[in-house]
């Protein structure tokens, strides 16, 4: 955000780019509720910070290197980010 005021650019910008996951894929986190309510909070503040003009394209998570039981309900919740 800084750099975008800085540059004078949020008035021409089309689109925001999203991926990432894979730490709220593991360790501590809840998984999928941590995640869905901590996109909720960014998203609304793109919104705040840039308006409704750019689109939201979220990348899904790449497969985990090891098996982690919450990265599948994060993967699907990002699947579904668009409803």
């Amino acid at each position: 955000l800084y750099r975008n005021q800085k540059a004078g650019t949020i008035p021409n910008l089309k689109v925001i780019v999203w991926k990432q996951g894979e730490t709220e894929a593991g360790g501590a986190f809840n998984g999928q509720d941590y995640y869905r309510q901590q996109f909720d909070l960014l998203y609304k503040a793109w919104r705040q910070d840039y308006g409704s003009r750019p689109k939201v394209y979220l990348g899904q998570i790449n497969f985990m290197p090891e098996f982690n039981p919450r990265a599948a309900g994060i993967r699907d919740f990002q699947r579904r980010t668009k409803y």
